[in-house]
């Protein structure tokens, strides 16, 4: 399986650092498959797909949070019914979904397409799914997490499209790329709400790449 979308299957052939480049070619060498038409999508075109797409996941996360109440403990409690002082009830947490999709190549016609943004959700402690308020109020840790959209079919590129990054954001409070984003097979890229920049991860080599805004972003 061709995890990095090399044309043509043929890395040794075909050098590409960053897993979305084509070594400039424009033709396949199997005009069987392609009819002799461009082939390969361009990495300038790649690049704009996932800007556009990640500018769009983050408007989303900037605009879809939840709220959910502080659980106070039972020591927490005790504490508060013997005080003197006035109670001061903790504020509730908000907290930003992330949103996520793919970036698809049509290799045979060189056109670059996109999937989402989906949204995502919060991973449990125990490794389970939820938004739901409630269950995140009462659960002993969670973490915000695109994961549910990673494994879903309805969120891949379509029949005869090849993957070739997958892109995400996340709450405003990330300083970047957490360990689960660099275990990812396809190039990732990031956005954060209130940054000027976007980031590239590519797990072949595992370096990263930041990206300005050609736009401001809202």
């Amino acid at each position: 399986m061709n995890l990095y979308a090399f044309c043509e299957n043929g890395p040794a052939n075909h050098i590409d650092p960053l897993g979305l480049d084509t070594n400039d070619i424009t033709k396949s060498s199997n005009p069987a498959v392609t009819g002799g038409k461009k082939s390969c999508c361009s990495v300038e075109d790649k690049l704009k797909e996932l800007e556009k797409m990640i500018k769009n996941a983050v408007e989303k996360t900037q605009n879809d949070s939840i709220s959910i109440s502080v659980v106070l403990t039972r020591s927490q409690l005790i504490q508060f019914a013997n005080s003197k002082d006035p109670i001061k009830i903790p504020e509730p947490k908000i907290l930003h979904r992330e949103y996520a999709g793919y970036i698809c190549c049509d290799e045979a016609t060189g056109e670059v397409s996109s999937t989402g943004p989906f949204p995502g959700t919060w991973r449990l402690s125990n490794g389970d799914y939820s938004d739901n308020p409630n269950v995140l109020a009462n659960a002993t840790g969670f973490q915000p997490t695109s994961g549910n959209v990673s494994v879903d079919d309805n969120a891949k590129c379509g029949k005869g499209l090849t993957p070739v990054a997958y892109y995400h954001s996340h709450p405003p409070e990330s300083q970047g790329f957490s360990k689960g984003d660099e275990g990812s097979f396809l190039p990732i890229a990031l956005g954060i709400p209130g940054w000027n920049k976007w980031l590239l991860f590519n797990p072949t080599t595992r370096k990263q790449f930041t990206y300005e805004y050609t736009e401001d972003i809202k």
